[in-house]
């Protein structure tokens, strides 16, 4: 089979254009523009330089490690890492001040212990399973758990999300996940539990 060479073109005034026409259908909404997997090829940096110039709010990444190229090349809008991080990642996490997705309890405790260590304090997004499957705090017990989170000192729990595994062929699935969310952050609210992001 003989090599051939393959390249990708980025427009960059269609990127610009695409955000824009976002921010038209949802005015005052703040946009986390996702950059893992190198921008899904498409340059995690550049890309990201290019979105904070645009007025992107925070960058979302897979891996503390996706995360730290971004503080290395000098962007310091927040990055929230969408997965999982280990435990031995905290302490990287905190240093680069990166935002950590929650799924557990234990995980919480383990990242306020390591932000007390430090004296620092540690971001998070608390992730609520409402049918993705995969990650997030089991939704019949997640007021508990939430609850829980928000009171453990050094640890900001500054945001809340769902994630959606068929919002593109499953309009009623997506709904009733939407209804679940929803409803849970009402609940939170009404306890006195409210974060300054909310997303799906």
């Amino acid at each position: 089979m003989d090599n051939f060479p393959t390249w990708v073109e980025i427009d960059l005034d269609a990127f610009k254009w695409n955000l824009e026409w976002i921010r038209e259908r949802v005015p005052g909404v703040s946009i986390l523009l996702v950059v893992k997997a190198d921008a899904y090829g498409h340059g995690a940096v550049r890309i990201s330089k290019f979105a904070v110039e645009c007025g992107v709010d925070m960058l979302g990444v897979a891996t503390v490690d996706e995360g730290v190229q971004l503080r290395k090349a000098g962007i310091r809008i927040p990055v929230l890492v969408l997965s999982p991080t280990l435990d031995d990642e905290l302490e990287k996490l905190i240093d680069n001040d990166l935002s950590a997705s929650v799924s557990t309890v234990g995980f919480a405790e383990t990242a306020a212990e390591m932000a007390r260590r430090k004296g620092k304090l540690c971001r998070v997004h608390i992730e609520v399973d409402t049918g993705m499957g995969r990650a997030g705090l089991a939704f019949p017990s997640a007021l508990e758990s939430i609850r829980r989170i928000c009171e453990l000192e050094n640890l900001e729990a500054e945001g809340i999300f769902t994630h959606f595994p068929a919002a593109d062929s499953d309009e009623d699935y997506t709904m009733d996940q939407i209804r679940m969310f929803t409803g849970l952050v009402g609940r939170l609210s009404e306890q006195g539990i409210s974060f300054r992001y909310i997303h799906a």
